[in-house]
């Protein structure tokens, strides 16, 4: 099934749509350092006259991903490709998160919409102003006994299933 598809194979017509925001999803979009190791595989996403546009890659970032892939140069040198931090960039991101908002609301007039901003891990929230008025920011507090070894799997520094946990029960009481 293809992800643009999904919205329609839910049958109720209201419900809640969460989006969950990481910091991380900024270099997501803009093709940071850790992403351009998969570079390849992803597509550059602009918002145009309420349009998703999805760009291939050039062949040259492909051949540049591709060597990147294969090598540990951003490691081994500490490079570090980051998003850039300006209005132009965070209008983009924000574009993306009302165009996902409006369809959502085409699809299900009378669903709710929800941007869960991330514990620890959503901090940099210039983007927030660009955002449609009608889309509610839930943001939610990191635990207070919050250490990493608790919350943290160790295998692939991502969250785990404590975190997740707390994450949405936060949301709950928020909605």
């Amino acid at each position: 099934m293809k992800s643009k598809n999904i919205v329609n194979t839910i049958k109720e017509n209201n419900g809640c749509f969460i989006y969950t925001y990481i910091d991380d999803h900024l270099n997501r979009v803009y093709g940071g350092s850790d992403y351009l190791k998969y570079g390849s595989e992803t597509s550059d996403v602009y918002i145009v006259k309420n349009n998703i546009i999805l760009n291939s890659r050039s062949e040259i970032k492909n051949n540049i991903c591709s060597t990147i892939r294969k090598s540990n140069f951003l490691d081994f040198f500490n490079v570090k490709l980051n998003y850039p931090k300006s209005d132009k960039f965070y209008l983009r991101f924000a574009r993306i998160l009302n165009y996902i908002f409006l369809r959502t609301k085409k699809l299900k007039p009378n669903s709710n919409f929800i941007i869960g901003i991330y514990p620890k891990y959503g901090q940099d929230l210039k983007w927030i102003k660009f955002l449609n008025k009608k889309i509610r920011l839930i943001r939610v507090s990191t635990p207070k006994d919050f250490k990493e070894k608790k919350y943290i799997l160790q295998a692939d520094n991502h969250l785990n299933t404590v975190f997740n946990e707390y994450y949405i029960n936060e949301l709950l009481k928020n909605k």
